[in-house]
This record gives C-alpha cells, structure tokens and sequence, in this order.
C-alpha cells in the first residue's frame, strides 16, 4: 500500500523568511535526488514581477510555476513526475478545490510544503490557513522582529496609503510592516483579533423573531459596523427576509 504524503506548513509575517526557507528546501530536496516542482500564485507575479521564479529577499531563486488555482497543476502530471511540492504564497489560494487539491497530492504519495500568511492585516484568519494548519502535519512559525520595538512579529501590519478594503491587497515591505502582538493592539485598539472583542468593543445578545421563524445572534459592535448595522437596526428587524439578510450580512449563513 502505497503511504501518504506528509503536508509541511511554513508560516510567519512579511519579512520573516518565507521564502529563504523555501529555496534552502528545494535546494536540499533536489540535492538529495528527489525531483521537486515549486508553484506560486499569479497574484505574487503581480508583485514581484517573476512569472517563472521565486526570489528570496537575500537573492537566492528556484525556478517556479505561476498559477491562480492549485487546479491547474494537474496539467503538470505532479502525481507522476515529482516526490515534493513546495506552493509559496499558499494564503492565495482560497477557492472552493484548494484543499481537496492539496489532499489528493498527499493520497498520491507526495510531500507538500505549503509557505504563507496565516493572518490577515487585521489579524483575522487568512482565507483558508486555519484548514491548511488543522490538517499539516508539522507546522512552523517563522520570526522576524516588530518594527517598532524588536519583539518578535506577529502580524503584517498595513501601513499603505490606499484604503485597504480585503484581505488580499498586494503589497510588500514598505506597504506592510511586521509587528509584535502589543505594538499592534496599540495602534488597533479598536479591531477585534482573531473574532474575540478588543477593550472596547461590546458584545450584544438579542433574539429576532421573523414571520415563521426566528433566531437568537450574538455579535460585537464591530461586526455590525462592518455589515452596515446598529444594533437598533437589528432589534427592529421582524421578518423572516430581513433576518436572513442580517445573518448573511454578518457571514452566519
């Protein structure tokens, strides 16, 4: 029977080494005679302006293959040609097939090694990183120092001029800066980390009652905001479509 491949998860700010990581790996892949294709996400080409590399911030480079949807390596025939698969800038990748995608190299007897953000700007799960760590089976967080005052870094703060209204802005060092957990929630005092509420973010509780149903939703100021509500607005809501309006509004269904 033939035994699985291991997903190998890389992860950590900008400025954290990523990408050094995943050419030191390659290099020691591919000496050890195993053969190793490297993909990254047309959106990184975008930014770096490499569509068949991926350069490290201290110069080394791997030859790459640049797509937008880890479907398309199938056209590559990884199940038969390649022992290891190392996928940088795997937060990008965030449609509906990226996870079965990833599975079925490992089902085919390949090593991935996946390297990316895990939280967004706003310190917030980056697209579907909480699938891809819950499921590696080793998970690596890479360091680099908070710009501010030298601790270690947590999140790639934005610091751009344009208003960044996603979670995907591309952008590098200069738009974004690494930063320790404190000298964020300073600057962010009223953002939420990670769904739980900052100081000053309150928490309500109400039940809504439609035309042949109804729920009972908790929820912090911050999320209203961000759909457009106050939760007067809310407590006011009395049929069964603006209900459901409300909780798609807020991302429950």
């Amino acid at each position: 029977m033939m035994e699985a491949g291991k997903l190998y998860a890389y992860v950590g700010t900008m400025g954290a080494g990523k990408s050094k990581k995943l050419c030191s790996l390659y290099h020691k892949l591919t000496d050890e005679g195993k053969h190793v294709i490297a993909f990254k996400h047309t959106n990184d080409v975008m930014r770096g302006g490499h569509e068949d590399k991926i350069v490290s911030r201290n110069g080394d480079s791997v030859p790459a293959v640049a797509i937008s949807s880890l479907t398309d390596t199938i056209m590559y025939e990884t199940e038969k040609l390649y022992d290891a698969i190392l996928i940088d800038e795997i937060q990008f990748f965030d449609d509906e097939h990226t996870l079965e995608t990833i599975e079925g190299m490992l089902i085919s007897g390949i090593d991935v090694y996946v390297f990316g953000l895990d939280v967004t700007s706003e310190f917030s799960t980056f697209g579907l990183m909480g699938h891809i760590l819950a499921r590696a089976d080793e998970v690596k967080k890479l360091k680099t120092r908070c710009h501010k005052c030298g601790a270690p870094a947590r999140v790639s703060a934005y610091i751009g001029v344009d208003k960044k209204s996603d979670d995907v802005k591309i952008g590098d060092l200069g738009e974004y800066v690494p930063m320790c957990r404190m000298c964020y929630l300073e600057e962010n005092e009223d953002i939420p980390v990670d769904g739980e509420a900052g100081k000053e973010d309150p928490f309500y509780e109400t039940s809504l009652v439609g035309n042949t149903f109804g729920v009972d939703i908790g929820v912090y100021e911050s999320e209203l905001k961000a759909a457009g509500y106050t939760i007067e607005q809310v407590r006011d809501i009395n049929s069964d479509i603006g209900i459901k309006n409300l909780l798609k509004d807020l991302g429950f269904i």
